[in-house]
């Protein structure tokens, strides 16, 4: 039977309320930047644990299905997971990998345009979430 919950970068904890009954996991992903220019912007943005600049996402998964149900906003790569998620109001980690094998996801992310960085996640999510739904059985 098929969950009627859709992928949602807004209201995180509601997104997850509207499916009863399924058990949740959260995973943070960071994805490479290139070094920004502005000294602030290279502050927040590098990442102690990757040893580089990043922007990262927090995903929320069905723990059965796989699937990502909730993708939060793109931020700081500095921010660690469970900041994000109490600023998200998420109180719940493993389809990352999933999303990881689109190149343009765990690759360097080289593109300055505004809100490109969230689309790229989003679409990756959702191709995840169709490879999910249609598994190609060899």
């Amino acid at each position: 039977m098929k969950s009627n919950c859709k992928p949602a970068k807004i209201g995180l904890l509601s997104s997850v309320a509207a499916c009863p009954g399924l058990e949740f996991i959260i995973d943070g992903t960071e994805r490479p930047i290139r070094r920004p220019k502005d000294k602030t912007r290279q502050e927040s943005h590098y990442s102690g644990k990757k040893k580089r600049h990043t922007i990262k996402n927090n995903v929320v998964s069905d723990k059965r299905a796989q699937e990502i149900k909730v993708l939060s906003d793109t931020c700081e790569g500095k921010k660690h997971d469970k900041k994000l998620a109490d600023e998200q109001d998420i109180h719940l980690e493993h389809s990352i990998g999933g999303v990881k094998v689109f190149g343009i996801v765990r690759e360097v992310y080289r593109n300055m345009r505004e809100g490109f960085d969230d689309l790229i996640m989003e679409t990756a999510c959702d191709l995840h979430n169709l490879r999910c739904d249609f598994p190609m059985n060899a």
